[in-house]
């Protein structure tokens, strides 16, 4: 049986007090990246849009707007801000 792949794309941001990453179906936050990693895969597990043994990348990009006067090092942000996680529904 051929495995699905699946690449999902989020808003990260930093509200002061959890990172929150959302896009139009689904918003998740955590007070870790790490955190914020576990609530992305159960919630999108818990959507059943995917079989188990769907491997799904999700890249959470990092909002430039939310920070005031960021020019100056808006070219590291990507390297700096941007976050993957990788993992298999069902697992």
């Amino acid at each position: 049986m051929a495995k699905h792949r699946v690449n999902i794309d989020l808003r990260l941001i930093h509200d002061g007090q959890r990172w929150v990453a959302s896009n139009e179906r689904i918003a998740v936050s955590g007070e870790t990246l790490a955190e914020l990693g576990e609530s992305v895969k159960k919630a999108i597990a818990a959507t059943g849009n995917h079989p188990p043994g769907t491997k799904v990348t999700v890249r959470m990009w990092f909002d430039y707007d939310t920070i005031p006067n960021a020019t100056w090092y808006r070219q590291f942000m990507p390297y700096y801000f941007d976050h993957l996680v990788s993992f298999e529904i069902g697992k």
